[in-house]
């Protein structure tokens, strides 16, 4: 997904048409950080108590 980024920034650049689909790519992005960042602090917390 990244590489698509990358790919449609350039096209943003040079014809600002593609803007709403670079922030949809870019958002959904930040989520699915989020979502994983989430999962390992979950696990952080299973494995913290597994061990106590």
């Amino acid at each position: 997904m990244r590489s698509a980024r990358d790919k449609l920034a350039k096209l943003v650049v040079n014809d600002p048409v593609y803007l709403p689909i670079f922030e949809r790519l870019e958002n959904d992005l930040v989520y699915l950080e989020d979502k994983q960042n989430t999962i390992e602090r979950a696990k952080n917390i299973v494995n913290q108590r597994a061990t106590d």
